[in-house]
């Protein structure tokens, strides 16, 4: 998509990726929040700055607040923007049931596919995305 002003702003789902990380010790494993955000903006840049702005936001910890996880210190981490997309048929606002957004995925083959339906690991390649 061209980074262009359009006549209005677009409406954006912005998927930003953040991560616990310990203050403390080795880390074995990342618990990982995949946040959807909803951005009005008038271009792609505009929306990756807002969505960029939000994790970072997000990710900042109040000195005067603690964050645990398996009971040990730890402090949210900023990993990036994942992916935007253009919102689907959003000119008039959200609306309850209406589409906003889609993903496009490829498999290898159909065991793979049949693994994602029955919610086994399986390695996807996301088409759709910028």
């Amino acid at each position: 998509m061209p980074d262009e002003v359009k006549n209005e702003p677009i409406w954006y789902a912005a998927h930003v990726i953040l991560y616990i990380e310990f203050l403390d010790g080795v880390q074995d494993s990342y618990t990982v929040w995949e946040n959807i955000y909803l951005i009005h903006a008038d271009t792609v840049a505009e929306a990756f700055a807002k969505a960029d702005s939000l994790g970072e936001e997000e990710a900042t910890m109040d000195p005067d607040s603690w964050l645990t996880s398996k009971g040990r210190p730890a402090r949210w981490r900023f990993a990036g923007v994942r992916r935007l997309a253009e919102c689907i048929d959003f000119e008039n606002g959200p609306e309850d049931g209406k589409e906003v957004a889609f993903l496009e995925y490829t498999f290898k083959d159909k065991a793979t596919l049949d693994a994602l339906i029955q919610k086994q690991d399986a390695v996807v390649t996301i088409e759709s995305a910028y």
